[in-house]
């Protein structure tokens, strides 16, 4: 194994990379599939009226390397309660490949 090899990672590249066009493009489709896939395994069980938007997406720029993310809420407590008992977005998390 080499020895004396030094890595100085480039910050503003892993900025530029990650906030670039279509990067960003790309993390909206899957946070926005995510969300729609959690809204649909929800029932009316909890006497909610049928709704699309119990989860909602929100955009947030990152502390480390100041890039944009995105943050998928719940926006009832039906949601939260199936959050909290189902881990619905865990379960959504496949939808966004």
């Amino acid at each position: 194994m080499a020895r004396g090899i030094r890595v100085v990672p480039n910050m503003r590249g892993y900025r530029a990379l990650l906030n670039s066009k279509d990067v960003q493009a790309d993390i909206q489709r899957r946070a926005e599939a995510i969300a729609a896939y959690a809204d649909s395994q929800l029932s009316g069980d909890w006497g909610d009226p049928p709704r699309e938007d119990h989860f909602e997406v929100i955009e947030y720029t990152g502390k480390k390397f100041g890039a944009k993310g995105r943050l998928i809420a719940t926006n009832t407590e039906h949601a939260k309660r199936s959050q909290n008992q189902n881990d619905t977005l865990l379960n959504a998390i496949d939808a966004g490949r």
